[in-house]
């Protein structure tokens, strides 16, 4: 299935993807699940494939087998982008990258470092993006390697998007539909679909991306990747001329969403900027407000601040989201604090971070002042509250 899927998608992914479904694989088999989670991940069958990534690495974790740990937590931070857990994949880039480094499987510490460029992108710090994504691109590990490529310049899109720098984004993202371009991959480029069509409205361009849009539309209707029909969607509502734009958001938003934290904030906020600017000011404040929330929630500065500002054209004042009362936890101090607050002993956090308990120790140590806490008992509610209010 996993070689179906990724040799090829476009003619036998549709299969697989109704076959996903129905297995009932032996979860036992650590090898077996991480590659149905790679096929349920290249197909946007994201749902499915993370609960596959999740599985084979705690396998790998359990084994003590470093490096396909490492290769097994860079996919499910990838995935994890999507499903709006952000702290998660901050923790699982870095001990990603940690544990390629340890292994010496460079090409993993680049892939770990794409996941975290586009994590950046997608707060809102479009330097740190860039630089992240130039370091990637500029990786000669990276020559034909087509997933690492994207990823990375997907990220440079969308945080020329966040800085304002719409034609630039337009530019970057239209690359990745290019089958001759070296940053083109017949699935992941359709996961830009949203950006791609923020770009062209904001530039003042969408003409130039509508066979792209069509193109899109003509591998959906045979293909029914969960990922790329919601990217669609929202291209498609976004993009609608006047007569067709209320259907399209319509059938955008009555998609399932609930596991989509980032399509649903970002629907919002789109659906509420096109109702002010029809001067249906009342009805676009609830939808202003439930994207606000989503972007406070996941820590998407830029889109957050989008969403406040659209809110203050339509006559509601929105305080900034909340700041942390504290410093920020390092990605090893939340993979720690994460796993204590689980009710693992310090020794057994260390074995499963290839770490010494002193070293979970120290860790823990500096993370309780961090979230104003004193003792291991009060770290399930602190995490909670630290992950409402980061990113």
């Amino acid at each position: 299935m996993a070689i179906r899927a990724y040799a090829q998608s476009d003619v036998l992914g549709a299969d697989v993807l109704r076959q996903l479904p129905t297995l009932v694989p032996d979860r036992t088999d650590v090898d077996g699940m991480r590659f149905l989670g790679g096929a349920a991940l290249i197909l946007g069958d994201f749902v499915t494939a993370s609960s596959f990534m999740a599985t084979a690495a705690a396998g790998y974790r359990a084994q003590g087998r470093a490096a396909l740990l490492a290769r097994s937590l860079s996919s499910a931070g990838y995935i994890r982008l999507w499903l709006g857990r952000w702290p998660a994949v901050r923790a699982d880039a870095a001990e990603a990258e940690a544990l390629a480094e340890e292994t010496g499987d460079q090409f993993w510490v680049v892939a770990a470092r794409a996941d975290q460029a586009l994590l950046e992108a997608m707060c809102g710090n479009s330097d740190a993006a860039f630089r992240l994504a130039d370091a990637v691109s500029a990786s000669p590990l990276v020559a034909g390697v087509r997933f690492v490529a994207v990823a990375a310049q997907h990220a440079r899109g969308v945080a020329a998007n966040a800085a304002g720098r719409h034609d630039e984004a337009l530019d970057l993202l239209v690359r990745m539909f290019d089958p001759d371009d070296v940053t083109h991959h017949l699935d992941m480029a359709g996961w830009a679909l949203p950006d791609l069509a923020d770009a062209a409205v904001r530039a003042g361009r969408q003409d130039e991306i509508r066979g792209i849009i069509a193109g899109a539309q003509e591998r959906a209707a045979r293909f029914p990747s969960p990922m790329l029909h919601r990217c669609l969607a929202y291209a498609l509502a976004v993009l609608a001329p006047e007569p067709a734009a209320a259907a399209a958001f319509e059938r955008a938003l009555a998609m399932d969403l609930g596991a989509w934290p980032v399509h649903r904030a970002r629907l919002h906020l789109a659906h509420g900027v096109w109702l002010r600017r029809r001067k249906r000011i009342v009805e676009s404040r609830g939808p202003l407000r439930a994207a606000r929330d989503g972007f406070d929630a996941l820590g998407a500065a830029a889109w957050g601040r989008l969403a406040r500002d659209e809110l203050r054209a339509a006559g509601e004042e929105s305080a900034g989201s909340a700041a942390p009362s504290g410093d920020q936890l390092t990605a090893q101090e939340l993979q720690t604090a994460l796993l204590a607050a689980a009710g693992l002993s310090n020794r057994e956090i260390g074995q499963r971070l290839f770490v010494s308990h002193r070293t979970v120790g120290s860790h823990l140590y500096r993370s309780f002042p961090k979230l104003g806490i004193t003792g291991r008992s009060q770290l399930r509610e602190a995490l909670e509250a630290y992950q409402r209010g980061t990113g």
